[in-house]
C-alpha cells in the first residue's frame, strides 16, 4: 500500500478556501432569505394599502351592503402587469358583497390584518383579510376584505436578489481565493529556501542551519535537523578517528607478523623456522585480539545506540557466566578467583552483549595485570544502584593515571604486559551507552586497583 504524500500548500489551500467556500454558500442563502423575507415585507404592506382601498367601494343601499361600482373586476383593481389580483368582499353576516368568491371565507382568528397563502385557478396566491367597522343606524358591524394576489413580482425581485447576491458572493470567492493562494505561496518562501539550501549542501557540509530567516513555526524543526546534523557530525568524527587508530594499531602487529614469516621462510634449520612460527602465533593472537576489542569499541559508540530501546538483563547470570568462562584463563596462573554476589537474578536495562563485553574487559586486564598467585575477585550488588565492581592485587593505577587510562590506545608506562591500551575505553563507552559510571579506585590494604561501574536501578 503506498503512502499517500500530503502537500502543505494542497492542505493550507483546503484548510483555507473550503471554509471560505462554505461561508459564502451560507452567505448567500442568508441574503436571499433577509432579501425575500423583507421583499415579502414589502409587498405585504402595499397589499394591506390596496386592500384598504376596497373600503372605499362599500356603500350602503337599499338596506344592503353593496359595491359603489358594479363594475369593479379584479382586472381593473390590478396595480401592475405581471401579478393577477382577486377580492372578496362579505358582510357582517357573511354575505356575498363583491368579488371572487372562489377565494372562500377565511378562517377564523383573532388578529387583523391577517395574511395567508392559496391557490387560486391553480396558481400560488398572497392573501390578506381585513376586518373594516360598518357604521348604519346606531349599529355597528363588520366586514370582511380579502385581496389575494399572484407571486410573480415577488419571484422576480427575489432571482433577481439571489442573481446579484450570487454575483457579488462569487466575485469576492474570486478575490479571497487569489490573496489566499498568494498568502499561502509566499508563506512557504522559507521552507523552499531552506530546501533549496539543503540541497546545495556537499554529504561533508554539516553546519548548522541559519535561522535568522526562518519563521518562528519552522524553527523548531531546524534547530531538531541542526541538533542530528551536530549528532552525525561527532560521530563521523568519532568514526574517522577511530579509523585513523585502528589502522595505526593494526599496522605495528601486521607488519611483524609478515617479518616474521619472511625469517621462517628463510630459516632451513627446523628449530629456528619453530621459534619463527611460535612468534608468528604470538602476533596473529595479538593481532585477533586487537581486531576484537576494535569491533567491541564500534559496537560501543554512544552515538550509534543512544537511541535502542534496552531489554531488561539479569546481570546477575550475565555476572556468573562471565566468571566461568575466566576461570580456566585464573587457574593457568594460579590466581585466586572468584565471585561475591547475590544468587537471585538483579536485573538491569541494557545491551547485553555490550555488558558482556564490559565485564570481560575488566575481568581479562585484571587477569593480565595480576601476577602469578594474585587474586581477582568480581563483586555484585544493589543498593540505591547496581554496582559492579572488579578488584585485583596486581600493580595498580597511579592516581595522575586514572583518567588516561580511558583514553584510546593509552598503557601505563613501565609496564612490559602485552595489550592494545583498549580494554578500559571499551568499558567507559558501555558505560556511557547505559548511563552508568565508572571510577577507579586503590584496592584493598591500598594493593591493586579496584575498577567499580555504577549503574542506575530499573
Amino acid at each position: 500500500m503506498k503512502s499517500r504524500q500530503k502537500s502543505i500548500r494542497k492542505q493550507l489551500l483546503l484548510w483555507l478556501l473550503i471554509p471560505i467556500l462554505c461561508i459564502i454558500i451560507l452567505s448567500i442563502f442568508s441574503s436571499y432569505y433577509l432579501a425575500s423575507h423583507f421583499a415579502d415585507i414589502a409587498f405585504d404592506t402595499e397589499l394591506e394599502e390596496n386592500a384598504k382601498g376596497l373600503a372605499g367601494h362599500v356603500v350602503y343601499k337599499n338596506d344592503q351592503w353593496t359595491l359603489a361600482s358594479p363594475q369593479l373586476s379584479r382586472e381593473s383593481y390590478s396595480h401592475n402587469s405581471q401579478d393577477k389580483v382577486y377580492f372578496l368582499i362579505t358582510g357582517p353576516k357573511g354575505e356575498f358583497i363583491g368579488g371572487e368568491e372562489l377565494l372562500g371565507l377565511p378562517l377564523p382568528t383573532s388578529k387583523y390584518p391577517a395574511f395567508s397563502d392559496k391557490r387560486m385557478h391553480g396558481e400560488p396566491v398572497r392573501v390578506v383579510t381585513l376586518k373594516i367597522p360598518l357604521k348604519h343606524d346606531q349599529h355597528q358591524s363588520f366586514m370582511l376584505i380579502q385581496l389575494a394576489e399572484t407571486l410573480k413580482e415577488r419571484s422576480i425581485l427575489a432571482n433577481q436578489v439571489l442573481i446579484t447576491t450570487i454575483a457579488h458572493q462569487l466575485f469576492l470567492a474570486l478575490l479571497a481565493t487569489i490573496f489566499v493562494w498568494l498568502g499561502v505561496t509566499r508563506g512557504l518562501i522559507p521552507l523552499e529556501r531552506l530546501r533549496q539550501e539543503l540541497a546545495k549542501r556537499t554529504p561533508n557540509d554539516l553546519r548548522s542551519l541559519q535561522d535568522e530567516y526562518i519563521p518562528q513555526e519552522v524553527r523548531p524543526l531546524t534547530g531538531t535537523i541542526n541538533a542530528l546534523m551536530k549528532r552525525v557530525s561527532g560521530h563521523i568524527e568519532s568514526q574517522k578517528r577511530f579509523t585513523a587508530n585502528a589502522a595505526h594499531q593494526l599496522r605495528t602487529p601486521l607488519a611483524g607478523l609478515q617479518t616474521q614469516l619472511e625469517v621462517a621462510l628463510r630459516q632451513s634449520d627446523p628449530a629456528l623456522k619453530q621459534h619463527a612460527l611460535e612468534q608468528m602465533q604470538v602476533s596473529l593472537d595479538r593481532s585477533i585480539h586487537l581486531s576484537q576489542q576494535l569491533l567491541s569499541l564500534a559496537k560501543a559508540e554512544p552515538n550509534a545506540l543512544e537511541i535502542e530501546n534496552f531489554p531488561p538483563v539479569d546481570l546477575t547470570a550475565l555476572t556468573q557466566e562471565v566468571v566461568t568462562f575466566f576461570v580456566p584463563q585464573a587457574l593457568k596462573k594460579e590466581i585466586d578467583f572468584g565471585y561475591e554476589g547475590p544468587e537471585t537474578a538483579i536485573i538491569l536495562k541494557g545491551h547485553e552483549n555490550h555488558l558482556r563485553d564490559l565485564l570481560s574487559n575488566l575481568v581479562d586486564n585484571a587477569l593480565l595485570y595480576t601476577p602469578t598467585g594474585g587474586r581477582v575477585t568480581v563483586r555484585l550488588a544493589q543498593e540505591s544502584q547496581i554496582i559492579l565492581s572488579v578488584e585485583d592485587s596486581g600493580p595498580g593505577i597511579p592516581e595522575s593515571e586514572k583518567e588516561k587510562v580511558f583514553e584510546r590506545f593509552y598503557r601505563l608506562n613501565g609496564t612490559n604486559i602485552p595489550g592494545s591500551g583498549l580494554g578500559l575505553s571499551i568499558v567507559r563507552e558501555i558505560a556511557q551507552t547505559h548511563q552508568a559510571q565508572v571510577t577507579i579506585h586503590e584496592g584493598s590494604q591500598g594493593l591493586g586497583a579496584l575498577i567499580r561501574v555504577s549503574f542506575s536501578s530499573l
